[in-house]
């Protein structure tokens, strides 16, 4: 840790547990990458290079021909339309001093029946093509962790069930996380986020990840224990039709965490490293106490050392990135009500969430190494 007058600044590490998503929002097309099963792997290539190169060596009736076919995949429009090995796709003076590949991602046994025929959901990326995690998307999870705490610790309020009568009338409805956060000053208003004590909490972007630390994944929804109970639901897991760049287990993605102990300070409740941690432990013990504990466990569900993490990334799900539970921690029927309307509102098909007696009903798990992994679990140090 340095001390630089009021700010505190420490390294912050997060050591993934399980495969880590945190997507760009970018789609790469099956007409956009090349699957080598030769190599094991897939090539994302640079779609201007590769245009300029369809321009100036006449190929681009080819290539107009192959978008408008179904069967042919990008590697035989390549080599037998183009007559070009599939190597010099990598050469590096093909086009001046760049490659037609940006990129490749290995394709594990784990990915079963791999053809090329899916989307990629593309992990967030800076504008030199390397693959980082925004300091956004740590700060956001380490304030619900904090948030989950402090609910947890609450005295219980016997009006907060007025909450469900609330969303009777506007479905919009959400917890009052401000009433919470932005406390700075005395009598502030709870929508007032210049009052927020995460103003004191500053993340840096994580320190580039190396593309040999990413896997190609696919995406399982997994059903509760309770599923075999209720009838006419369909219980079975379903693999959905995509894929997605993720950091595989055992890495170490690097951040930079500054407290400026001026804001901090003027809180009931001050952030400091150790109540950071102590919150991602109370959080960590809650989200899977009190919805990861519904879903099987043991093989081929993997063991996930038993310390706390935090939770992070896309495929966590609703209850990770929400305080509704711990809000109403004393009535879990009324938060499992709450969680239930909002989404099936927001996105329907939740209409047994009650019955199944945990929502949301499904679970998103990762297959890596022969196993399956819950989404995103980090082990955190703060140094």
């Amino acid at each position: 840790m340095i001390q630089q007058d009021h700010l505190q600044v420490f390294d912050l590490t997060l050591k993934t547990q399980s495969p880590l998503f945190v997507g760009s929002g970018r789609k790469i097309g099956k007409r956009e990458y090349i699957y080598s099963p030769n190599q094991g792997c897939v090539k994302i290539l640079n779609m201007e290079l590769f245009f300029d190169y369809m321009l100036r060596h006449d190929l681009v009736r080819q290539f107009e021909k192959f978008m408008l076919s179904s069967n042919s995949s990008l590697l035989d429009f390549w080599t037998r339309d183009c007559h070009l090995a599939e190597d010099w796709l990598e050469h590096p003076k093909l086009m001046g001093d760049k490659p037609l590949i940006q990129y490749r991602l290995a394709v594990t046994e784990d990915v079963a029946g791999y053809n090329g025929t899916k989307e990629i959901h593309q992990f967030q990326r800076d504008a030199y093509g390397r693959a980082y995690i925004p300091g956004s998307s740590l700060k956001g999870a380490l304030r619900t962790a904090w948030l989950v705490h402090l609910l947890l610790h609450e005295t219980p309020v016997s009006d907060k069930k007025r909450t469900l009568e609330a969303f009777e009338v506007n479905h919009d409805y959400v917890f009052p996380e401000g009433s919470y956060a932005n406390k700075l000053r005395s009598g502030a208003a709870a929508d007032d986020i210049l009052d927020s004590i995460f103003r004191g909490v500053q993340v840096s972007d994580s320190a580039p990840i190396d593309n040999d630390k990413l896997i190609l994944t696919g995406r399982t929804l997994i059903s509760p224990l309770s599923a075999a109970r209720v009838e006419d639901f369909d219980g079975d897991a379903k693999d959905l039709p995509l894929y997605q760049e993720c950091v595989r287990p055992g890495e170490t993605i690097r951040f930079r965490l500054t407290l400026d102990q001026s804001i901090l300070n003027r809180h009931i409740h001050p952030i400091t490293k150790d109540a950071l941690l102590e919150a991602i432990a109370e959080f960590s013990s809650f989200y899977q106490d009190t919805f990861l504990s519904h879903f099987p466990q043991g093989h081929p569900v993997a063991n996930i050392p038993d310390t706390p993490h935090l939770i992070l990334g896309g495929g966590t799900g609703f209850f990770s990135k929400t305080v509704g539970y711990p809000y109403l921690k004393d009535d879990y029927a009324a938060a499992l009500k709450w969680t239930q309307r909002i989404l099936q509102t927001q996105h329907g098909r939740h209409q047994a969430d009650i019955s199944l007696g945990v929502s949301p009903h499904r679970a998103r798990y990762i297959t890596y190494a022969g196993k399956r992994y819950p989404a995103g679990f980090c082990e955190v140090n703060i140094l």
